[in-house]
This record gives C-alpha cells, sequence and structure tokens, in this order.
C-alpha cells in the first residue's frame, strides 16, 4: 500500500511537469535512435517477441544510454568513452550482468529471476550482445 501511494505520487508529478511544458524553439542540435533484440538473445528461453532496448540519446553535446534493465558494474566499460549509462527504461527485464559476473551468482545475476518473470539461463556472449546494442 506504501508502494502504491509512492509510485502514484511519483507518477502524478511525472504528468504535472509534461502538461506544465511549453513549446519552444531552439537550436540545440539532438539526434537519437533505439536497438533492440529480443530476450531470447539475452536468456536462453526467454520470450521472442520481448524486447530488450537501448535508447541512444544525444543532447547538449551528451550522449545518453538508457538500457531496459538495470545495468550492473562493468557495463559502462562496454560503452562508449564519455557515455551516460543509465537503467530502468521502457520494458525493464531485470538486471543485465556482465558475463564474468555468472560465477557470482547472488540477487542481481540469478535472484532476481522469478521475482520478474524470467526464469532462464543467461545465454552466452551476453557482453557481445550489449557491446553491439550501445554502438551508435
Amino acid at each position: 500500500e506504501n508502494w502504491l501511494g509512492w509510485a502514484k505520487n511519483i507518477s502524478n508529478g511525472v504528468m504535472q511537469a509534461i502538461d506544465a511544458a511549453t513549446s519552444m524553439d531552439d537550436d540545440v542540435p539532438m539526434s537519437g535512435r533505439i536497438a533492440s533484440t529480443t530476450l531470447d538473445k539475452v536468456m536462453s528461453g526467454g520470450n521472442r517477441n520481448r524486447l530488450v532496448e537501448v535508447q541512444h540519446l544525444h543532447c547538449f553535446g551528451e550522449r545518453i544510454i538508457a538500457v531496459s534493465a538495470e545495468p550492473l558494474l562493468g557495463l559502462k566499460e562496454l560503452c562508449l568513452t564519455d557515455s551516460l549509462l543509465v537503467g530502468y527504461s521502457r520494458d525493464v527485464f531485470g538486471y543485465w550482468p556482465r558475463e564474468m559476473q555468472f560465477g557470482l551468482g547472488g540477487y542481481e545475476v540469478n535472484g532476481f529471476k522469478d521475482w520478474f518473470g524470467v526464469a532462464h539461463a543467461w545465454q552466452s556472449g551476453l557482453d557481445d550482445v550489449f557491446s553491439g546494442l550501445v554502438k551508435y
């Protein structure tokens, strides 16, 4: 119940900010794109119809990379230099570890999977999948 109240407050705040936004002309160069794969390319037996996305946004001279998971420590090393790596974007499937973290186990490598409905083994080559999605 407390969580629902908190989530509703966050949602209301976001919607108020969107409603209060005004259009303006600017000359700020911006670009973006979405790179995607499917969950079965990330997890063996994962849903082949569920997208795993990486959003790229370039604005104000900054490069932002948003992942549909919580990126674990070390994934930043696979991104282009001077990128800001963020998570929890769009359809979040859980955590995204580096392959070298598989043997460590724990909640962020395997423990979360039942809670997120993705009780599947990680695919080999996961770092390569991530690297391909974050290149612009």
